[in-house]
């Protein structure tokens, strides 16, 4: 098996920062679904290089409240019966405590696989013309689960940009066990940094921090040690590429995995409230599992 060169930059999620295209129509595949095809090929100051997809999956959201900049996040896409969605965290899009109430996110988005530095913005309006939410919540818990699905126009995003999806594949398989301690990557911009030059995304290591898949406390989200910042509120959390996993059950059957899984939405930092003065931060965040994406989305597909 030929090796893959990684070389993503920026991404982190929690708190937010202040202030080549196929025909129209196509099917989105998952990047799990394109695996076989291996890295991208593209252009950077005239060098030929091989990217991983992972860096069209994700992208920096700029909010704006009436023009006017007010933050910046993380958010990725995830695409699920030939829907495309905007998967982030739902402080992200309204969150009523801190008084964020942007009405809508833009985007830049790659838009040409062959030459990186090539770029468009897509806007997307948070409201619609009678002023109500575009994004879905969870049917059950609503607001308490931070995570939120915005619904793309998938034709246009096929037309006009360079978007690889995660999908229902990417979801860890059920056989496959998760270490506590285990490596972890988070995609996305600490604090808005990223290769601006290329539009690309910066990558930070982690270690899962609670028992996977355990939900922490009874709610259905994960702890991390990671060194995530402001900015990266909505990140995706995946496994390692490459990593030795294990079979769940199983003592010695360990194998490479070739595959990357999508574990979570990161979301903000736990134990702030337990901080004595002097202390350093816990340095842990909350992810919100993988699979409550699908019963987000699931309420749009069943109207």
């Amino acid at each position: 098996m030929t090796p893959r060169r990684w070389i993503l930059l920026s991404i982190s999620a929690w708190a937010l920062t202040a202030a080549a295209p196929g025909p129209a129509g196509a099917v989105f595949k998952s990047l799990d679904e394109e695996a076989a095809a291996g890295p991208v090929a593209a252009r950077a100051e005239g060098a030929s290089i091989e990217i991983s997809e992972l860096a069209f999956a994700v992208a920096q959201l700029e909010c704006f409240k009436e023009n006017e900049l007010v933050a910046r996040a993380t958010g990725f896409f995830y695409a699920s019966g030939g829907a495309v969605y905007l998967i982030t965290n739902r402080h992200v899009v309204l969150d009523e405590r801190a008084g964020h109430v942007p009405d809508k996110l833009k985007l830049w988005l790659h838009t040409d696989a062959a030459d990186i530095r090539k770029n468009g913005v897509y806007v997307v309006f948070l409201y619609d013309h009678r002023g109500r939410p575009r994004w879905l919540e969870h049917p059950e818990r609503g607001k308490a689960v931070d995570v939120v699905a915005i619904p793309m126009n998938a034709s246009r995003l096929k037309r006009e940009f360079v978007v690889k999806p995660f999908g229902p594949d990417n979801r860890l398989p059920e056989e496959v066990a998760v270490q506590v301690g285990e490596d972890l990557i988070v995609i996305g911009y600490p604090l808005g940094l990223h290769d601006a030059a290329y539009n690309l995304p910066i990558v930070r290591r982690g270690t899962l921090a609670s028992f996977y898949p355990i939900p922490f406390e009874g709610e259905p989200y994960f702890l991390i040690e990671c060194r995530v910042h402001s900015g990266c509120s909505g990140s995706p959390v995946l496994t390692r590429p490459g990593g030795i996993m294990q079979a769940r059950g199983a003592r010695l059957s360990l194998y490479l995995s070739r595959g990357i899984y999508l574990l979570g939405v990161n979301s903000a930092r736990v134990g702030k409230e337990r901080a004595v003065k002097g202390e350093e931060p816990l340095g842990l965040n909350a992810v919100w599992f993988t699979y409550l994406i699908p019963e987000i989305i699931s309420q749009e597909v069943g109207e």
